[in-house]
C-alpha cells in the first residue's frame, strides 16, 4: 500500500523543503533522466519500500522499470497499485522465470530511455539525497562512466553492518582493485546508459550468477571511470533466500577467473591481515561516511569523491 505522504509528493510537485532535506523542482530540459531498473520476484513484503525509496528522491527526473521474473505470490498486485499513482513507473513480466538476475536487469535496460541507469534490487533501499548527489558527480567529472557509493548492510548478525565497512581508499574501483574483490554494492551504482550497452550489458550464463554484476563492474573498470562517494546512500539487505546465500561462490569465481583472467578464487588475506584491516578499517569508515560524509550531504558541498 503506498503511504499517503507518497501519494500525495505523486500528485503535487509543488513543496519546496522537509528539513534540511531540499526536494528541487526539476527542469527536463536540463537534468538528464535517469532510468532505474528494478529486477524481482516473489518480493511481496518488501518491494514497497524500496519503490517508496525511488518515489521520495530528490531528484524527480527519473522512470522506474521494475521487471517480475514471473513471481508466483503478490509481487504483481503491490506493483500494479504504484503503475497506476505514477506515470514515471513501468512494469513488465518476463515470459518464463529465467532465475538469472543479470537477465531481468537486462530487460530493463532495453527498455530505458535515459542517459543514466541506475539499479536498486527489490529489497534495497535509497536514502532521499541518493541520485541527486551521484549525478553531481557526473556534472563534476564529464569521464567518470560509473559511480557507486556505501550502502548499510541489514539483516545479518549484530553489528555487522558496521564491523565490516570497507574504507574509501579500498573502495576505489579500478582493474587491479576488482581483480582482487568486488567493492561495488549493485544498488549504489548508477552508470551512463552508452558503457553498458557497449559492454553488452550484464551477463547472462548462469555459470556467472550471482558474480554477474561484479564481471560487468570488472568490465567497465578495464575500459573506462569508476567513482566512489564516501557517502551512506542507503541499505542494503542480507537475507535467507537472497541471492547471494543460496549461491557456492567458489565455484562462480572460477568461471569468473577463467573469463576475465583474474585469479579471485584462489585470493585471500592471512587472518593476521584481516584482523589488521577491520582494526584500521572501522575508525577511517565512520568518519568518512557518518562524519565527512553526512556534513557534505547537510552543507551541500560536493561529494568526496574516490578514484
Amino acid at each position: 500500500m503506498i503511504p499517503s505522504k507518497i501519494k500525495k509528493r505523486c500528485n503535487d510537485q509543488s513543496f519546496s523543503s522537509l528539513s534540511w532535506r531540499v526536494i528541487y523542482l526539476v527542469d527536463e530540459s536540463r537534468d538528464p533522466l535517469v532510468s532505474i531498473v528494478m529486477p524481482t520476484f516473489n518480493m511481496q513484503d518488501l518491494i514497497s519500500e524500496s519503490i517508496n525509496s525511488v518515489l521520495s528522491q530528490s531528484y524527480e527526473n527519473w522512470e522506474l522499470i521494475i521487471v517480475d521474473d514471473c513471481s508466483t505470490d503478490s509481487t504483481a498486485e503491490v506493483v500494479r497499485t504504484y503503475v497506476a499513482s505514477d506515470a514515471r513507473i513501468t512494469s513488465i513480466r518476463t515470459s518464463k522465470n529465467t532465475n538469472l538476475p543479470g537477465s531481468a536487469r537486462n530487460v530493463g535496460i532495453a527498455l530505458a530511455k535515459g542517459e543514466f541507469i541506475a539499479f536498486l534490487d527489490h529489497d534495497d533501499i535509497w536514502r532521499q539525497i541518493k541520485l541527486e548527489r551521484q549525478l553531481r558527480v557526473f556534472s563534476l567529472d564529464k569521464s567518470v562512466d560509473l559511480v557507486h557509493s556505501h550502502l548499510m548492510s541489514v539483516g545479518g548478525s549484530k553489528f555487522s553492518s558496521l564491523r565490516t565497512m570497507s574504507n574509501p581508499f579500498r573502495r576505489r574501483a579500478t582493474k587491479t582493485s576488482l581483480s582482487k574483490s568486488n567493492v561495488i554494492r549493485c544498488s549504489s551504482v548508477i552508470a551512463r546508459a552508452s558503457i553498458i550497452r557497449n559492454l553488452g550489458q550484464f551477463s547472462e550464463d548462469p555459470g556467472l550468477r550471482a558474480v554477474e554484476d561484479f564481471d560487468l563492474w570488472f568490465r567497465v573498470a578495464s575500459v573506462g571511470k569508476i567513482a566512489f562517494i564516501s557517502e551512506n546512500h542507503g541499505r542494503y539487505r542480507i537475507t535467507a533466500g537472497g541471492t547471494l546465500s543460496n549461491t557456492d561462490l567458489s565455484e562462480k569465481l572460477i568461471n569468473f577467473d577463467a573469463k576475465n583472467g583474474t585469479q579471485l578464487a584462489g585470493y585471500s588475506r592471512s587472518k593476521a591481515r584481516e584482523r589488521s584491516v577491520t582494526f584500521f578499517d572501522f575508525p577511517l569508515s565512520v568518519f568518512a561516511y557518518f562524519v565527512d560524509g553526512e556534513f557534505r550531504i547537510r552543507t551541500r558541498k560536493n561529494p568526496r569523491i574516490w578514484k
